[in-house]
């Protein structure tokens, strides 16, 4: 999931190590992100907002454009 006040969640623990650490090693990153997963929250953080583009079918809140960078294409 993706939130505006908790950035890029997961419910694996685990995958968001993973996710983190591979974060961390990139010159860049992007998620994928389709606009069901927008306000959803889930108890494992990958990273902050800040810390990579959004590629996505539709931003739902134009809000999130203010922390990180959206690209909007047509599946």
């Amino acid at each position: 999931g993706v939130a505006l006040g908790s950035g890029f969640t997961t419910p694996d623990p685990e995958e968001a190590a993973v996710k983190a650490a591979a974060l961390h090693r990139a010159r860049e990153a992007w998620f994928l992100v389709d606009d069901t997963k927008f306000a959803q929250v889930y108890p494992a953080v990958i990273c902050d907002l800040h810390s990579g583009v959004i590629l996505t079918n539709r931003c739902p809140n134009p809000k999130y454009r203010q922390y990180t960078l959206i690209k909007e294409t047509e599946v």
